[in-house]
This record gives structure tokens, sequence and C-alpha cells, in this order.
């Protein structure tokens, strides 16, 4: 989500970095980093404390870092769906998103699909896919940008973004 938003930061090495937790559970022992831009690393660079794990990866079956992990179990679960269609963060990503894009693409629908789904997917959308996000795009209520977000919300819950098949 941080690649395709335009979001991730490349940088490599040094210390961990603290990501914003959700309100309900803040901690004392855990400040966010102060440059947004650091956030939003790869999550390798996320600091892991033993008693406090960061919840949206614990949400999609993040190890345990208190034992060894010979396997990484891989769940489906319905707070993983109601994450990604609900939580701020996803919804961040998926404006960033739909910023990029409209920024690539401009004003014309069939850009914006195009490049939407090249961008999430890493192909063009078939035909099928090209009328039905036509059609969407058209029938959104609102502004242009906000049918945007909602399409680049909606790319980045398919399982073909989740999944590697």
């Amino acid at each position: 989500m941080l690649a395709v938003s335009g979001q991730l930061n490349p940088k490599a090495g040094g210390p961990g970095v603290f990501p914003e937790l959700p309100a309900e559970i803040k901690s004392a022992a855990w400040k966010p980093s102060a440059d947004p831009a650091e956030r939003n690393r790869r999550s390798v660079y996320v600091f892991v404390k033993r008693n406090l794990r960061y919840p949206f990866f614990s949400l999609f079956d993040s190890p345990d870092r208190t034992e060894t992990c010979s396997r990484r179990y891989v769940t489906t679960t319905a707070p993983q769906a109601l994450t990604l269609l609900n939580d701020t963060i996803v919804l961040g990503y998926a404006k960033s998103f739909a910023d990029r894009v409209r920024k690539d693409a401009g004003t014309d629908p069939d850009k914006v699909i195009d490049r939407a789904f090249v961008l999430a997917l890493g192909r063009p959308p078939t035909a099928e896919e090209r009328v039905a996000t036509r059609s969407f795009l058209a029938a959104h209520k609102g502004p242009h940008a906000d049918a945007v977000t909602d399409l680049c919300h909606a790319l980045l819950n398919l399982n073909e973004f989740l999944y590697v098949d």
C-alpha cells in the first residue's frame, strides 16, 4: 500500500521507526517517529516491542517476536477485511494513491482507470473491469477526486492486490 500510494520511504538502514498507533491503544512507551516520512518505511524497520505489537501487522499474521518462527501461518479473517475497508491508515493510503493517479492521469476516466490498475495490479483492466469502473466513476455522487479515491480504495481491497498467486 505504501508503494502504490507513492508514500514508501526507500531509505535503508538506521534505527527502528514508530508508526502511529490507533487512538484506543496509545502508549507512553510508543512515541510515533517525529518525521512522518520515517513512519512510511518498510515493515522490517518498524520497532518491535514484545509487549506491544503493532496492531496492523498482528492482524495480518505477523510472527510473534517472543518465539522462533519456523513457519508463518496465513489466515483470512473478518477483522482483516473490516480493517481494509474502514481503517484510517488504509483510507489515507487510498487517498494518496488517488492523488498519485490523478496527478499522473488527469481527469480522463479511461486514463485514470488504466493508471490505477497498472499501479495496483501491474496490468491494464480487462474490458469487463473497464466497463464496471467507468460506470462506477460516472455514477459516483460527489467530486471526481472522491470517486477516484473510492476506486483506489476498492483496488487496494482486491484479492489480486492482497495475495500473490
